[in-house]
């Protein structure tokens, strides 16, 4: 038996919400398991003529429950993973040329699995980033965070305090990893499981910076 690989096109889906024209754009990657229409949901009581949200979807997506159930999305799994990870690195990338954002203030928020994706996508290109949030995910361990963070102004680890993801353990295991960087990230538990919460949601995009 012999493997071939073929590079072929794929039809992506991308959810927006609010001024295209903005000085000021968030892009949120959601977690595993959804949908980009899940994920920008949250955010559609942001209301300001100065926001843009842009929330890609990940490019595999199947039935929740084997062959019933609702449809939702992955960025990738570990069959192929260099290639899933190559795909949406291409993938996201695109997006920054096809809304034209490297003129505006870049935000980048990622949810759950959509934290790894984020790291390893910003690690692979040049973006220059206002914020950049980790909610209620690990980051993976094979990126240089010291590089990373020096192109990032401010940074926030969010998590839910009953987040069943997150446990004593496993966020321990996060601050160890990233230790190097740690004193550049705020760290903002909140009362909540493994969700994205409305009243932190708008706080973060609506401060200078901090909370």
């Amino acid at each position: 038996m012999e493997l071939h690989k073929l590079s072929v096109e794929k039809t992506a889906r991308v959810f927006t919400h609010g001024n295209p024209d903005a000085p000021e754009v968030w892009i949120l990657l959601h977690g595993y398991g959804m949908l980009a229409s899940q994920m920008i949901t949250a955010f559609e009581d942001i209301v300001s003529d100065h926001l843009f949200f842009i929330a890609p979807e990940g490019l595999s997506r199947f039935y929740w429950k084997g062959f019933e159930g609702p449809v939702v999305a992955s960025w990738m799994t570990k069959e192929d993973r260099q290639d899933e990870i190559d795909d949406y690195i291409k993938y996201l990338n695109q997006l920054i040329d096809t809304y034209q954002l490297n003129t505006k203030k870049i935000n980048v928020l990622g949810f759950s699995q959509g934290v790894a994706t984020m790291s390893r996508w910003l690690s692979n290109n040049n973006l220059k980033l206002d914020k950049c949030v980790y909610w209620a995910g690990e980051p993976p361990a094979d990126i240089d965070y010291v590089h990373l963070f020096k192109r990032i102004h401010k940074a926030f680890f969010i998590y839910g305090n009953n987040d069943l993801f997150i446990s004593e353990t496993q966020l321990s295991k996060i601050t160890e990893l990233l230790k190097p960087v740690l004193n550049q990230i705020e760290m903002i538990p909140f009362e909540g499981k493994h969700e994205l919460n409305k009243e932190v949601l708008l706080k973060l995009i609506t401060s200078n910076n901090s909370f």
